[in-house]
């Protein structure tokens, strides 16, 4: 779906990646791992001239975009399984200057800008942060939130809420970051004319 939507960038990313990928079939090592890395900074670099198109983005790739920002801000983050939804999409901690780290779980909901995130999406994504034990938890949305979950927010200091324009400015401040990592599981790397390819349509 992304290389009918952004070919430009999706052709540039592919470019990288075939000849890393010809060397490799097995589960991705570091190299594959920075060729896919190599995509979302190409998605990225687009969305800043582009930040509509980030409604076009299967969810699945908001959620790597998302770890991508955060990544880039210096977190430690890993994507949770796609097969299995434990109620959060992302893990991460974050460092402060004085060395100090903070958990987060992340749910990133790629929503139409007219579909509102409801206070239920909030509520759950409290509750599993409250069986986890974990310090903070943070939703993202390329849309907006209900003013329940706008109040719900307001009210938790560990609990945050990120919107479209929000999203957008995590975009425009991002820089690849060396230090920042990113873990992405069970991710195979196929590209077109590769035996595994299915066009879409």
């Amino acid at each position: 779906p992304e290389a009918r939507s952004f070919p430009s960038f999706v052709e540039s990313a592919l470019s990288r990646i075939r000849p890393i990928r010809t060397l490799y079939s097995s589960q991705p090592n570091r190299l594959t791992h920075d060729a896919i890395r190599a995509v979302e900074k190409e998605l990225i670099t687009y969305l800043k001239e582009h930040p509509k198109a980030i409604y076009q983005l299967q969810p699945r790739v908001f959620e790597k975009l998302v770890a991508e920002v955060l990544a880039s801000f210096g977190w430690k983050v890993t994507l949770t399984k796609q097969t299995c939804d434990g109620g959060y999409d992302i893990f991460g901690i974050q460092s402060d200057q004085a060395g100090l780290e903070t958990s987060w779980i992340i749910e990133c909901k790629r929503n139409r800008h007219d579909r509102p995130v409801g206070i239920e999406v909030a509520r759950a994504l409290y509750g599993v942060k409250t069986d986890l034990r974990v310090g903070m938890a943070l939703l993202a949305t390329t849309s907006y939130f209900s003013q329940d979950t706008i109040n719900f927010g307001a009210s938790r200091y560990d609990f945050k809420l990120r919107d479209f324009s929000d999203i957008i400015s995590w975009i425009n401040e991002y820089r690849p970051n060396p230090n920042g990592r990113i873990h992405i599981n069970n991710n195979q790397v196929i590209v077109p004319g590769d035996p595994g390819w299915n066009p879409p349509g």
